[in-house]
């Protein structure tokens, strides 16, 4: 069973499947702690491929997710490049800059932070929670700018009152010629006055 444990302790990417083995190692094997141990940090892997999916912040689930970040750690499971955006988003949406900056931390000692979806989350969490340095810092890191990317940035401009900047960026979208959606001309007109 040692040798079948790390294995699993080395695969980067742990699934369901490698993990049941593993219970069922121990169970075969009469070491019901170890099988218990393991069919919860099971349950909780579950849980965390769960807050992968966006939808599963919409519902006031935000606490959770932090508290779901503190019970990885304890537990040695590792965020990965796609649940972290997830956890950054839930940051965001809590205003809760300290784990927002912990996380962006996290990012950049993993590798996780040159991934687009990790400086947008960034961007985001960094304007919903009104430091917009750090907001324009993951921008200008994001090699290739998308709309998700210029909807973060305009978005945390204009809702923090700089809405001058706002529109300065708006007319360099326009000039690089990325495709405009609804939702940024709408929401610069509502800060505008338009």
């Amino acid at each position: 069973m040692e040798d079948a444990v790390r294995v699993l302790n080395s695969t980067r990417e742990q699934d369901v499947f490698l993990w049941t083995s593993v219970v069922s190692g121990f169970v075969r094997n009469l070491r019901g702690k170890e099988a218990v141990a393991a069919f919860l940090e099971l349950v909780f892997l579950c849980q965390v491929a769960g807050f992968r999916q966006a939808d599963s912040f919409t519902d006031g689930k935000h606490e959770m997710a932090i508290s779901v970040i503190s019970d990885m750690c304890c537990v040695g499971i590792r965020m990965d490049q796609f649940c972290l955006p997830g956890f950054i988003s839930a940051s965001a949406n809590l205003g809760a800059l300290e784990t927002g900056r912990h996380l962006h931390c996290h990012s950049v000692k993993t590798g996780y932070f040159s991934s687009v979806s990790v400086l947008n989350s960034l961007l985001d969490m960094y304007g919903k929670c009104g430091s917009l340095e750090d907001a324009k810092k993951a921008f200008e890191e994001i090699a290739k700018p998308d709309v998700v990317s210029w909807n973060g940035l305009l978005s945390g401009l204009a809702s923090n009152g700089c809405v001058s900047s706002a529109l300065s960026a708006f007319k360099e979208i326009r000039m690089k010629g990325t495709n405009l959606n609804t939702c940024m001309v709408t929401m610069l007109s509502k800060h505008n006055g338009t």
